[in-house]
């Protein structure tokens, strides 16, 4: 419907309703739609071009540009520059217009369009004359019409082109090429009934016979141009026709229809001028808003390239990781069945504790290897990051990595207690968090403030399935406070507190920072996300609040062994 009302050759054209139009399916599609967007946006600078609106037309013509610039669709790309060039045209910036049409000249070429490559030619012609540069116009004129003639395109469209080669032949020298032009273009134009041509064209006919005296058949000719003009609503043909209505009643003394038409003109002069003064301005703003929104793409597409890096390095070490759980699984699978087989055949193996101390000592073996084997395997994993540290100049990546290298070391740590220790499937906590903690301080070395880690760790063996998150939860809460606790201040201290009323294990985590913004937080902070997973996965109940500093509070079931170490 909006495309309907949008032409500009018919007399059922309105502009104004065709912009509610195209609004309305902006609002029902969704960023998804791309092409139907940039199609909503084009149909919005359509009209507001026929509505003399450059505000509404320039910035809807750019964003509909964008579009079309990731979809890689080289002729809308080219039409939006070409429309703008319009536009640009008609507020005589004749710079920045032809720069535009040159733009579009490089679209509509590499798309073999030959039809709108004259259209171009003609146009940047038209400025060539416009600045005093007739033999430059006259040339690119006669550049597009052969290109019409060759390509054998449409011809209404050669008809324009017809008219500005005409207008050069304005002395009486050269009124038999004038007239061929002028009367050729016009042919076409009615021939097709195209209302913008046929106005145009009787408007231009009109000066012609007011030049030569003819003024009867100027006055014919200005009154059918005004009559057009008028029924689809272009106001700067509507003053062209006034305007020479105006003199040529003048000139056959018909002084009151002069003065009427000239009123007419004066009162669609002053509008016309008084939206270009006062859209001067937002010409320059829109133009900013254009080459701002450039550089807006360029950006997101730098950031996009980035972060599909970044993506890609992530999932060569997921699939690193994958692997490894796949062996560790397999593993874990044969201990599985063994232990089935074992249970199987206990009544069968009574007499055989030889034969069984054997297998049960091969079991520890092969755990041990495991458990050995993930921890080189992870130990591996860090070496590999911290020579992509070294090898990297982007600080934020360097920051990722050194992040993920600490979340493996602190597994690494679980598996080199089980396989150093063996006695059993559980983990010193006073050791592995003293471990843990080393680590990050480590890391943080090149740190200027002065952060002093306070522990109180009471002696609790924690199993394998609590081990590894209760770890990863430390990690993140101990690193967020070291990289986001002290932005303000030049020292501080951290507490870390594992304890156990026999039922429960808590542990306390608290610093006296500057405090994090609990909503941003929660959606923005990937370690306070994971630290929060992790305490889910062993069934405890994470709390965070903001009193004189920063406090986490984590308790979960015991459900493991504890034992006084000295």
């Amino acid at each position: 419907m909006g495309t309907f009302l949008n032409n500009r050759n018919s007399i059922y054209s309105d502009y104004e309703k065709a912009i509610e139009f195209f609004e309305m399916g902006l609002e029902v599609s969704t960023t998804a739609h791309i092409l139907q967007r940039a199609s909503c946006f084009e149909g919005i600078g359509d009209a507001g071009r026929y509505l003399q609106n450059v505000i509404i037309a320039t910035e809807n013509y750019a964003k509909a540009e964008l579009l079309y610039r990731k979809l890689e669709n080289y002729n809308k790309i080219a039409t939006c520059l070409h429309r703008t060039g319009d536009l640009l045209l008609d507020q005589k910036n004749y710079t920045l217009s032809k720069s535009h049409y040159e733009k579009a000249l490089e679209f509509y070429t590499k798309e073999k369009n030959w039809l709108f490559v004259a259209s171009c030619l003609s146009n940047i012609g038209e400025i060539y004359v416009l600045q005093g540069r007739k033999e430059d116009g006259l040339h690119n004129f006669n550049k597009a019409l052969a290109l019409h003639e060759n390509h054998k395109t449409d011809p209404k469209h050669s008809a324009f082109t017809l008219f500005e080669v005409g207008k050069l032949y304005l002395d009486s020298l050269h009124i038999p090429n004038r007239d061929k032009y002028f009367n050729k273009a016009l042919q076409i134009v009615e021939q097709d009934n195209l209302l913008d041509g046929i106005a145009y064209g009787n408007i231009l006919m009109a000066n012609l016979k007011y030049n030569d005296g003819e003024y009867v058949e100027a006055k014919n000719y200005a009154k059918k141009g005004l009559r057009i003009a008028l029924s689809y609503g272009h106001k700067i043909k509507i003053r062209m026709a006034y305007l020479i209505a105006s003199k040529i009643y003048e000139k056959m003394g018909a002084y009151d229809e002069a003065l009427q038409n000239y009123k007419s003109y004066r009162e669609i002069d002053t509008q016309v001028q008084q939206k270009e003064n006062n859209e001067f301005s937002a010409e320059l703003e829109t133009k900013h808003q254009v080459e701002k929104q450039n550089t807006i793409l360029l950006q997101t597409e730098k950031e996009k390239n980035i972060a599909k890096n970044q993506r890609n390095l992530i999932i060569v070490f997921l699939f690193i990781f994958l692997f490894l759980v796949l062996i560790l699984i397999r593993y874990q699978i044969k201990l599985k069945k063994s232990n089935k087989m074992l249970f199987q055949k206990k009544e069968e193996i009574q007499n055989m504790n030889t034969s069984l101390v054997k297998t049960v000592n091969y079991k520890n073996i092969l755990l041990k290897e495991v458990h050995h084997r993930v921890k080189n395997n992870l130990q591996i994993i860090c070496s590999i990051l911290e020579m992509q540290i070294d090898s990297s100049g982007n600080s934020k990546l360097q920051e990722k990595l050194q992040t993920s290298i600490d979340r493996i070391f602190s597994m690494a740590l679980v598996h080199e207690q089980l396989y150093s220790d063996g006695k059993d499937e559980t983990i010193d906590a006073q050791g592995y968090f003293y471990d843990i903690i080393n680590s990050i301080k480590s890391s943080q070395k090149f740190t200027n403030k002065k952060i002093l880690v306070r522990l109180q760790i009471e002696a609790i063996h924690v199993n394998l399935q609590r081990a590894l998150p209760l770890g990863m939860i430390l990690n993140e809460l101990i690193t967020n406070a070291y990289k986001y606790a002290f932005d303000y201040q030049s020292d501080g201290f951290i507490n870390v507190s594992l304890k156990s009323d026999g039922s429960y294990v808590f542990l306390d985590i608290s610093d006296n920072g500057s405090g994090i913004d609990l909503s941003k937080a929660r959606t923005n902070s990937i370690g306070l996300q994971l630290a929060k997973d992790f305490t889910t996965q062993i069934r405890g109940t994470f709390t965070c609040f903001v009193k004189n500093g920063t406090h986490y509070k984590i308790a979960f079931p015991m459900m493991i062994n504890t034992a006084k170490i000295s």
